[in-house]
């Protein structure tokens, strides 16, 4: 059966592969928590505003950037399981996630969306075919750019990460990229390369890679160089992905912040018998 992977899946997996069967096998889906509907609302406000520049209109205004942040943060917390107090099951509160919310789009907005290459692409959905292989991949671009319009060969793919506070080195001055978004960009980056080749041989150059931090009190891109290595052992990755799921193998991973009651939401599924026995 071909199966389409994703690289959210992949991160899913890599933290706990029995996670990821109660998810994407049994299609157990948890209600979102208050930090998704923050990031959703950002990222739904950002494709608005570059949108409109690619249809040849002025993007969003400050004050209407935030309005559409504000507007999407709730419709998206509708979709949360908040407690008669309003807060979610990681204990952060509604409204003061709002008020964060509409703080990181302006900073977005004031600091990062008017000093970007002319965007050539918009939230755009890629699936990449590997040869023979039994799986796709699965891919959104949240936003692709580039010094001209008209060139598609020199372009930059960035991925827009809202946070609740500085990424690791920012305050130093030297920002890294975890694991895991690496390994999510550089997926990024062969989706680009295969969507826009010509011809199976004639594949475009890698494209510029960036993790485009915002948070509350900031903003700083993450330049990453892909290379065609790095990215071979990403693929090589969700083949071995593939091969324990087509196996039947979903070991729990118990060692990491993830494996808690309180960050998992599959816990009373999973762990909580296991936990009490102890």
């Amino acid at each position: 059966m071909n199966r389409h992977y994703s690289p959210s899946q992949l991160g899913m997996w890599t933290r706990c592969p029995r996670q990821w069967q109660y998810r994407y096998l049994e299609g157990l889906m948890l209600p979102p928590v208050g930090a998704m509907a923050l990031g959703s609302a950002v990222h739904r406000a950002s494709a608005r505003h570059f949108n409109g520049i690619l249809a040849c209109r002025p993007g969003l205004a400050h004050a209407a950037f935030c309005d559409a942040a504000a507007e999407a943060y709730d419709a998206a917390a509708a979709e949360v399981d908040w407690t008669g107090d309003g807060h979610d099951r990681e204990g952060e509160d509604r409204g003061a996630l709002k008020d964060t919310c509409v703080t990181i789009a302006g900073r977005w907005r004031a600091e990062r969306c008017d000093h970007l290459d002319t965007p050539i692409a918009v939230e755009a959905r890629l699936e990449t075919v590997f040869g023979d292989r039994p799986w796709s991949l699965v891919t959104i671009l949240d936003l692709v750019t580039s010094p001209s319009g008209a060139d598609t060969t020199t372009v930059t793919v960035r991925d827009l990460k809202t946070k609740r506070k500085a990424p690791a080195g920012a305050i130093r001055g030297t920002p890294s990229i975890d694991e895991s978004v690496r390994d999510q960009l550089l997926l990024y980056a062969e989706a680009w390369c295969a969507t826009a080749a010509t011809a199976p041989d004639r594949r475009p150059q890698l494209p510029a890679l960036a993790c485009e931090y915002a948070w509350p009190r900031g903003t700083v891109s993450v330049p990453l160089a892909p290379s065609r290595a790095a990215i071979d052992l990403v693929i090589e990755d969700l083949d071995a992905m593939h091969a324990q799921i087509s196996a039947g193998l979903f070991p729990r991973r118990r060692q990491g912040w993830h494996c808690a009651e309180k960050t998992c939401g599959y816990w009373s599924r999973c762990m909580a018998a296991i936990v009490t026995d102890r």
